[in-house]
């Protein structure tokens, strides 16, 4: 559910037609009223080790690579220096400031 949640929003943007956007705005909106009624209606304790969040590690990659590529081709169309953000972002992150 999760997955389609994800690519609802995602199509909400890319859709080209107010059809298209409303089809998206719906399956988003059902899929996630889904996950909250489920996620509110879990009742006792839940254990939860570190190791089970390794499984979502590939869902943010595929989630915020669209994201990210948005946003590297936003800065990249209104800097012109798409290279030397690229650059200075490594960096930081080899710094351990991002």
């Amino acid at each position: 559910l999760c997955v389609i949640t994800v690519y609802g929003v995602l199509n909400i943007f890319q859709s080209k037609t107010a059809k298209g956007k409303t089809i998206a705005g719906v399956l988003t909106v059902a899929t996630g009223g889904l996950l909250t009624y489920r996620a509110m209606n879990i009742t006792g304790s839940v254990l939860v080790e570190a190791p089970i969040f390794q499984q979502f590690n590939p869902c943010f990659v595929v989630a915020l690579t669209p994201i990210i590529g948005i946003i590297f081709g936003l800065v990249g169309s209104l800097i012109g220096i798409y290279n030397i953000v690229g650059i200075v972002l490594c960096v930081l992150k080899f710094l351990g400031t991002v």
